[in-house]
C-alpha cells in the first residue's frame, strides 16, 4: 500500500493502520519528482494508494489508476468516529485463550 500523505497526524494514523493491519506501505512524498513517485509505484506493485485532498492531484500526476487510489479527509475520519459514551457500551471481540505455557 502506497501513502501520499502530506505530513501530519494523518500520515501517522494510516502508517499505524496499515501495520495494524498486517500489510506493509510504501511512503511516497508528495514532493519528489512525478518520475521517481511513478518509479517506486510500478517497482513495488502497490494494490492501492491511499491519498487525501491536498495529495490526489500528485497521485494523477504520475498516472495512478483512479480505481486504486482511496481518498480520505478530516471531515471523513471525524463524521465516522463513534458518538460520545458509545465505545463504552459497545460488545467486547471475543479473544482466543492462550495456550498454556510449556
Amino acid at each position: 500500500m502506497g501513502l501520499c500523505l502530506t505530513r501530519g497526524v494523518a500520515m501517522v494514523v494510516a502508517q499505524w493502520a496499515v501495520w495494524r493491519a498486517g500489510a506493509a506501505y510504501v511512503p511516497l512524498d508528495p514532493h519528489f519528482p512525478q518520475d521517481r513517485l511513478a518509479y517506486m509505484a510500478e517497482d513495488a506493485a502497490l494494490a492501492l494508494v491511499l491519498a487525501d485532498a491536498d495529495t490526489l492531484e500528485v497521485c494523477q500526476a504520475f498516472q495512478w489508476p483512479a480505481d486504486k487510489t482511496l481518498t480520505i479527509s478530516a471531515e471523513e475520519i471525524i463524521y465516522d468516529l463513534p458518538a460520545e459514551g458509545a465505545v463504552e457500551n459497545a460488545p467486547r471481540p471475543l479473544r482466543s485463550p492462550r495456550p498454556p505455557p510449556t
